[in-house]
């Protein structure tokens, strides 16, 4: 197994204990007792021997099944720990952690389903967002097994039945981790009885041929655990982990334990040297599995310190101005209630090794673009499988990672042999002025075919090294023109296609009327008055809408936006092919500007409304009536012969006489008033006892409205 994983995540299990009698019970006890001062020392093989004798003299004791299991877990034996955990699961008063490991023994074995129910009976008992993870992962298997034919996978010559992982590329090979003992007498690790980890470096001959397996530097390599490294500043540099030495001093913690630590080294021209401890390093946790930016700005690293998301999880620092900044966890999306361990970055990709997401095995590997770090993928199959699978290196389209698909921890090389493909993106536009034209059908080799979104574009995966020709169709247009690209790894180009309305349309804009300034947004109707119909747009854009026409027929054409009167004009489109582009041109509404209706007459000195004057008053019905949120104050004028009390009670009738016209005709009454002004607001010099023509004192006798709100 892992022990430099191990050493990283492992939590001690409160071990129970069972009374008998006699000299049985004092045979039993010792072994029981040494069988827990063993695992507490985490000398797990040491352990599971006492606790099988023990169990051959007290086969009825479920805790020392329970003890047994978690032996196996721990030596990473899925097998054997199936087998003894099966044994408790069933019990009423079993502990719910029981049937998680068992979940993950099964799924390690392959047992799917099973594991799947084993994971449901534990989720009913403890809140774990794992679990929905796991399960999910579990039924959507044919996702992660999808592109496994397109993979070639082989085990590295080198591997050997000592465990073999942590590969990381170096010079004209790999270096790697290994327990392979150095000398017939190398100390041994009590955790499995294997020797204690150290680096070694093997030049590679091939793919996955392999020279001889050397020990990598005197000086990284320790008489305890060294490894996994890595490289960087173009291989001058390395951080690596090992056991908390320093200067040949093992450093523990309040509880007697040597955690493993983070180291720099630089090499030399005598080999590696200066080894320094990072800045961060703690007695109390451990710190390792680093991994590097290739400018070394930026780290990434394991560790179980307190206050994590779970286990063990990913931090990250940054090195500014010669320091290392304080390490952040990566965050829930990226850590989880288990573990998350052996980060690789690669450009701007972080791949590592969780228990705790989904997966097909116990450690699955998953990659993250930590400039969108809200989507992680699993590498699926044959990268991940139904056992731990971590250690992932790539460069190009392969690479090598670790494995105990096969019993032991071995290393294996890859190639990615799926099609290479590459994001797309385009939009579609109106030939005339560039507009989006959205929910276009796509159609690329006459044979994928999708549409545009509201905005006009679209963005698809396509093959590299292949010729595509790009259409785009939709009702009522045509294209101007198919595109033909040859998409390669270095193509980035937006595919622009373009398209026109086909026969007569009308291309209607509203403006300002006084500035001419094209307006935004406005909305625009048109009706055929040669018909009777009402048109419907075929496109709506930011500042234009775009109608079908027929031919040699009069339209009336609406335009209307808050802050503006509604305009009308009117066209004809005898003679007109392809696109009309139409205005309409619209007045800004100015509060309180005086407007003054045409052709309001009266009677002399009465305040009756003429016929004449019922036909101006509609139109400001219409006005009303086609913007409905204004209210506006009618005003009636006189000249300034007859009494000025007499003008101002003639002028109030009158403008009363035209609000209650107005008012019948369906205006409510809580938009409009009614103002008389008499002779008070003259437009010339007609004043009191000053001679005027006919025509000047006219000008006097008016009728005017202004908006007073909108």
């Amino acid at each position: 197994m892992k022990t430099s994983l191990k050493q990283i995540i492992v939590g001690i299990s409160i071990l129970t204990s069972v009374q008998v009698n006699g000299q049985l019970a004092r045979l039993l006890a010792n072994n029981t007792l040494n069988g827990d001062k063993e695992f507490q020392s985490f000398a797990f093989a040491d352990a599971l021997g006492y606790y099988k004798r023990a169990y051959k003299n007290d086969t009825a004791s479920h805790a020392l099944e329970w003890k047994i299991a978690e032996c196996y877990r721990m030596l990473n034996n899925s097998r054997r720990a199936e087998e003894w955990y099966g044994k408790i699961v069933h019990l009423e008063d079993v502990i719910p952690t029981s049937k998680f490991y068992y979940a993950e023994a099964l799924k390690s074995n392959g047992k799917y389903e099973e594991a799947k129910k084993w994971f449901e009976a534990y989720e009913q008992e403890v809140d774990d967002h794992r679990i929905r993870k796991k399960i999910d992962a579990i039924d959507n298997q044919h996702v992660l097994i999808s592109d496994a034919s397109f993979y070639d996978v082989s085990s590295v010559s080198f591997n050997v039945d000592e465990a073999d992982f942590s590969p990381t590329f170096y010079k004209d090979g790999i270096v790697f981790v290994s327990a392979r003992k150095k000398s017939p007498f190398q100390s041994e690790y009590a955790w499995d009885n294997t020797a204690f980890l150290d680096i070694f470096y093997a030049e590679s001959k091939s793919e996955n041929e392999f020279g001889e397996v050397e020990s990598f530097d005197s000086q990284i390599n320790s008489k305890l655990h060294d490894g996994p490294i890595a490289f960087y500043a173009n291989g001058s540099k390395a951080v690596f982990t090992r056991n908390n030495i320093i200067k040949g001093k093992q450093n523990r913690s309040s509880e007697d334990t040597n955690h493993l630590q983070l180291f720099f080294a630089e090499k030399g021209e005598k080999g590696w040297q200066n080894i320094r401890p990072f800045d961060f390093n703690d007695d109390e946790f451990s710190i390792g599995h680093a991994t590097m930016r290739a400018d070394g700005k930026v780290m990434v690293f394991a560790s179980d310190k307190p206050g994590g998301v779970g286990n063990a999880d990913l931090y990250i620092t940054r090195y500014v101005g010669g320091d290392w900044t304080f390490p952040d966890n990566l965050g829930d999306v990226i850590n989880t209630k288990g573990d998350e361990l052996f980060p690789f970055y690669k450009d701007s990709v972080l791949y590592f090794a969780s228990s705790g997401h989904g997966g097909l095995g116990g450690l699955d590997i998953f990659g993250v673009d930590l400039r969108n770090p809200d989507e992680i993928l699993n590498l699926g199959a044959p990268i991940n499988s139904s056992q731990d699978d971590f250690g992932f290196i790539i460069r190009n389209r392969e690479g090598y990672f670790s494995s105990n698909r096969e019993g032991n921890d071995n290393i294996y090389h890859f190639v990615d042999n799926r099609p290479r493909v590459q994001i797309i993106e385009g939009m579609v536009q109106n030939d005339s002025d560039g507009a989006p034209i959205p929910f276009s059908s796509i159609e690329i080799n006459d044979s994928i075919k999708f549409f545009t979104n509201k905005d006009g574009e679209f963005s698809v995966e396509l093959p590299l090294d292949e010729d595509y020709v790009f259409k785009a169709e939709k009702e009522d247009f045509e294209l101007v023109q198919s595109e033909s690209r040859y998409i390669d790894p270095d193509f980035s180009e937006v595919i622009v296609l373009k398209l026109k309305p086909k026969g007569l349309f009308a291309r209607i804009i509203a403006i300002d009327k006084e500035t001419r300034d094209v307006l935004s947004e406005p909305l625009i109707k048109l009706k055929n008055l040669t018909t009777g119909e009402d048109i419907e747009p075929i496109l709506i854009e930011t500042e234009a809408t775009i109608f079908p026409l027929d031919r040699s027929c009069e339209y009336e054409l609406m335009g209307a936006k808050k802050e503006y009167f509604t305009g009308h004009i009117n066209e004809e489109t005898e003679h007109q092919k392809g696109e009309i582009d139409w205005e309409i041109p619209l007045e800004k509404i100015v509060l309180n500007k005086e407007i003054a209706l045409e052709n309001i007459y009266y009677d002399l000195n009465k305040a009756t409304l003429r016929p004449d004057a019922l036909v101006e008053l509609d139109k400001l019905v219409k006005i009303l009536l086609e913007n409905p949120t204004i209210k506006i104050e009618l005003s009636s004028h006189t000249d300034s012969r007859g009494s000025d009390p007499y003008n101002q009670d003639l002028s109030q009738r009158r403008a009363e006489s035209a609000v209650n016209y107005i008012i019948e005709q369906g205006i409510d009454s809580e938009r409009i008033i009614a103002k008389g002004y008499g002779e008070t607001k003259l437009v010339n010099r007609c004043a009191n006892d000053i001679p005027c023509s006919n025509d000047e004192h006219q000008s006097n006798r008016r009728t005017e409205f202004k908006v007073t709100s909108y």
